[in-house]
């Protein structure tokens, strides 16, 4: 407590050496060893040199020849290094949670589809808002790929995690053609997608699932699908035209 001067202490009321902020755990602690029981509480206060330390402190009865409390024991350990820890714990937990919830929002708005796969079963641990839209808001989570989407079983997307998964070496798939059916008894969807598998390794290197990200281009790949189909189509009307036509392009004519 840093006392040089005890005398500057003695006859003074012990509770008020502890802050305002903590005068009902004081008040509580006597209470308790008022009626012969143990009374315990944290609480910082200053030493006589006014540093500010916490203490963990036990009030107990100590009892007269006829059995009544007669005085109270103190018992003061100094716990500030133990709660320094624990502040810095607790702040350090909080900014863990500030950054988990700002790569959730990031995780969840991300304009392409993004979802972990564990395992060898490849379960779906986290999908993104893109990725549930793109399978049509099926309950996936928690459930193998196979299970959750077992239209894709002879589209050779299996394989392709096998082989991302057995050699640790990503996949990077450019407008691949996927069919899904979003239900049961739905019509089959045909999609396209620019797709990447990459391994997803624990905390020893070892690879214990993959995370698949991408886009979904079925828009872009129709739109340019129709476009060859009326090129082609413009093509063949030229060449099957039953008059001489020519095609000219520029203003020089």
């Amino acid at each position: 407590l840093e006392i040089e001067d005890f005398s500057k202490f003695e006859g003074k009321c012990w509770g008020n050496f502890w802050r305002d902020d903590d005068s009902k755990k004081v008040k509580s602690a006597i209470e308790k060893a008022r009626k012969g029981k143990v009374g315990n509480f944290e609480a910082q206060a200053d030493t006589a040199m006014g540093t500010s330390k916490w203490w963990d402190v036990t009030v107990s009865p100590i009892y007269d020849l006829h059995g009544k409390v007669k005085q109270f024991l103190s018992v003061s350990r100094e716990v500030t290094l133990r709660k320094k820890a624990e502040e810095e714990r607790k702040e350090l937990i909080q900014q863990l949670e500030n950054e988990k919830n700002k790569l959730v929002s990031i995780f969840e708005h991300t304009p392409g589809f993004l979802t972990f796969l564990q395992g060898r079963d490849f379960v779906f641990e986290r999908a993104n808002k893109a990725y549930s839209q793109l399978a049509g808001h099926r309950d996936i989570i928690g459930k193998p790929l196979l299970k959750a989407m077992p239209e894709i079983t002879d589209q050779g997307f299996i394989e392709l995690l096998n082989e991302v998964y057995n050699t640790g070496k990503p996949y990077y798939g450019s407008e691949l053609k996927v069919n899904l059916q979003k239900t049961p008894k739905a019509k089959v969807e045909e999609k396209y997608i620019n797709l990447v598998y990459t391994p997803l390794k624990d905390v020893g290197g070892k690879i214990a699932g993959i995370v698949a990200s991408g886009f979904d281009v079925t828009e872009q790949v129709q739109s340019r699908k129709l476009a060859e189909i009326s090129e082609r189509r413009f093509r063949n009307l030229i060449i099957d035209a039953p008059m001489p036509m020519s095609l000219y392009t520029g203003i020089d004519m």
